[in-house]
């Protein structure tokens, strides 16, 4: 049942408002004093109606509006009509308790922060049975304290029965001594005792009998498990043998997993350098850079020389233009028409001119005569032999210069390279050998699915297996074999009442006042004795038919919303929490990381996480998908990341059943606003 339209008539200070609300959960979200809990209550006093006086919006007469609901069956319109329901209610809601509505299908941050149910163990009463399901153990230990009191649960037990039987053991042998007058009182009083020893059978017969039963039905009840305690350990057995990984090992390939990420990233950091080194170099082979080692040492150390030699020839070649530019100064000054004074000065300072070039040539040609072309042959000699041409004795031995270098800090890093290629073989093969055992990578990947789903396995089975014996049933056995017979006590009534009238003639061969007691004591004791077996009788039919309506009522329901509420607690959670109860226990725990932690042991995040599991599966299973539910700000208790994992277990739950989620939070409105499925309406 989903519902679809609200239309609010009048209802506290809301008046004439309709909403939309098509979606498997919607939120309706809005600041404080917006309207909230006036649209949370019309809904639900729409729906399921309450007498309660003491809610907010104050009830009136003038109240009034309807909810459009969609099932199966079609459309319905509910109205409300002061403090009455009517119009065309759906079944889903038509007989529900308002109490029990307001419990289950509507939830606010005070049932979060309410630990009282597990404290006080009523979580089965209050939150995983149907209302009156928790009297079903009490009920059932009081039945046990009578089958005890009454018959006792061995034949050296105490018990009323044992008493009863202990005083006619007493009585009778009384009697005896006061019957032994004729053969006849010896022959009764010896087929009294045949029928003493009679009852005792029938009375362990019975018991017996009864036990039996008891364990054949609870068997039977149980079949389910014993199937399943077949099936896992048939799957356990056909995992055959295989290496399990513990916590240890794990840690252990951690560490070496690291061991092999660091060497080998140190490597890569020494092979970076010599690369960058290598690209230097611009592809020279290492090889030639090394053999002409010497003879580019010995450039480079020559070089300055070299260039101050081609400094001198330079000097030298600049002094023909000052000869040159000294002699024509003087011819100009020769040829003139005039002798002036300025044609006499001009010619002159050509020939000081000339006279200065020519020293300065003489000079130079002393220091240097020129280029060293030797040189220059071995710097291209030795280019030639690093396999480059030539361009400039500068550039060239730039170029030697810039691959020493390399080559240097090539072979500087060699030992460092050394190193770090030695520890990745050496992490490597601390590796492979801890893969050996397993067969490899692969086979360590595997022995850990194995490992982890054995453990799954062992832990239902461990499960299943205290079930059992708890119940007092042997896992081991063949439930096939547990016998199951009827309670009839019809024999024993038989042989008690052939013993009152063996008794009667034996009082009749003696005539005492003493006889007469005893007799009458026997008489009385026999009716305590029928009536201890018919009690004890009473009680342990009782106690079967409690046991098997217990198993029914908690191995059904209970179990689907557990299951259930598992499965939004770890949807919740990222799975890092799971919910775990024994059907007939009083306490809920989670189990995390392979630790079972009980409710004193839970956060105040973790506690809300579970109540808001357990109340939508509680829902989900008494409402069949039917009843929408409300929550109320259940989500402000809870910090982001919890947040988040309860949106999405939210949307989980809406695809089984309507949620209409109220908030005044812009967190939650903007984790829910953005999911698939989920419809919006602003007060």
């Amino acid at each position: 049942m989903r519902i679809t339209r609200i239309d609010v008539g009048a209802f506290g200070a809301m008046r004439s408002r309709t909403f939309h609300t098509d979606h498997g959960l919607v939120l309706f979200h809005g600041p404080n004093e917006s309207g909230k809990t006036t649209v949370m209550e019309f809904v639900r006093n729409t729906l399921v109606p309450t007498s309660k006086r003491d809610v907010y919006p104050v009830r009136g007469r003038g109240d009034h509006g309807s909810v459009t609901v969609v099932d199966a069956e079609g459309e319905h319109v509910i109205v409300l009509e002061g403090r009455r329901r009517g119009g065309d209610v759906p079944d889903a809601v038509s007989g529900l308790d308002p109490v029990l509505y307001r419990s289950v299908f509507a939830l606010n941050q005070r049932d979060l922060e309410d630990d009282g149910p597990f404290a006080r163990g009523e979580l089965r009463s209050r939150s995983l049975t149907v209302p009156g399901g928790d009297a079903v153990p009490g009920a059932m230990e009081a039945l046990t304290a009578i089958v005890d009191a009454e018959l006792g649960r061995t034949a050296s037990s105490r018990s009323r029965l044992a008493e009863a039987l202990r005083d006619l053991d007493s009585v009778e042998s009384r009697i005896a001594e006061l019957r032994p007058i004729a053969e006849s009182y010896g022959e009764v009083s010896a087929r009294r005792d045949e029928v003493r020893g009679e009852i005792e059978s029938a009375e362990s017969e019975l018991r017996s009998a009864a036990e039996s039963r008891r364990m054949g039905e609870l068997a039977e009840s149980n079949a389910g498990n014993y199937s399943r305690l077949e099936e896992l350990e048939g799957e356990l057995s056909s995992m055959g043998v295989f290496r399990r990984v513990h916590q240890g090992d794990i840690d252990l390939h951690a560490g070496l997993r690291e061991a092999v990420g660091a060497a080998r990233a140190a490597l890569d950091a020494v092979e970076s350098e010599r690369d960058r080194c290598r690209r230097t170099m611009g592809g020279v082979d290492e090889r030639a850079v090394r053999s002409s080692a010497p003879a580019m040492t010995s450039l480079l150390d020559r070089y300055p020389a070299y260039m101050a030699g081609a400094s001198g020839a330079d000097v030298r070649g600049g002094t023909p233009v000052m000869v040159l530019a000294g002699l024509l100064l003087a011819a100009a000054g020769a040829v003139g028409s005039t002798a002036t004074p300025y044609a006499l000065v001009a010619s002159a300072a050509g020939v000081v001119l000339a006279v200065v070039g020519l020293v300065r040539r003489r000079r130079a040609g002393r220091r240097r005569p020129g280029r060293d072309g030797a040189y220059e042959g071995e710097v291209a000699s030795v280019m030639a032999s690093l396999g480059l041409q030539p361009t400039s004795v500068p550039a060239d031995i730039r170029r030697m210069g810039d691959l020493l270098s390399a080559q240097r800090a090539l072979s500087a890093s060699e030992p460092s390279w050394m190193r770090c290629r030695s520890g990745v073989v050496a992490a490597e093969e601390d590796m492979r050998r801890f893969y050996q055992p397993y067969g490899g990578e692969r086979g360590y990947a595997a022995s850990i699915e194995l490992t982890e789903r054995a453990i799954r396995i062992e832990s239902e089975i461990g499960s299943i297996r205290g079930a059992l014996s708890r119940s007092g049933l042997d896992p081991d056995a063949d439930p096939r074999t547990v016998m199951s017979g009827d309670v009839d006590d019809g024999r024993l009534r038989e042989l008690v009442a052939e013993l009152g009238r063996l008794e009667e003639r034996m009082s009749a061969m003696m005539d005492t006042g003493e006889l007469d007691s005893l007799l009458d004591r026997r008489s009385a004791l026999r009716g305590e004795v029928l009536e201890t077996v018919r009690r004890g009788s009473t009680a342990v039919l009782a106690l079967h038919i409690a046991d098997r309506a217990c198993g029914e009522e908690f191995g059904g329901t209970r179990s689907s919303v557990l299951s259930a509420a598992d499965r939004y607690l770890s949807m919740m959670t990222g799975g890092e929490h799971r919910i775990d109860m024994d059907p007939l226990g009083e306490e809920v725990s989670v189990v995390s990381g392979g630790r079972v932690r009980g409710p004193r042991e839970w956060s105040t995040g973790l506690r809300a996480q579970v109540m808001l599991s357990v109340k939508l599966a509680l829902a989900r299973e008494m409402g069949g998908g039917e009843v929408p539910v409300i929550l109320d700000d259940v989500l402000l208790p809870f910090d982001r990341v919890r947040m988040e994992g309860a949106c999405r277990a939210l949307v989980e739950a809406s695809r089984e059943m309507q949620l209409l989620v109220f908030t005044c939070d812009d967190r939650v409105v903007g984790m829910l606003g953005g999911m698939d499925g989920v419809g919006t309406v602003e007060l």
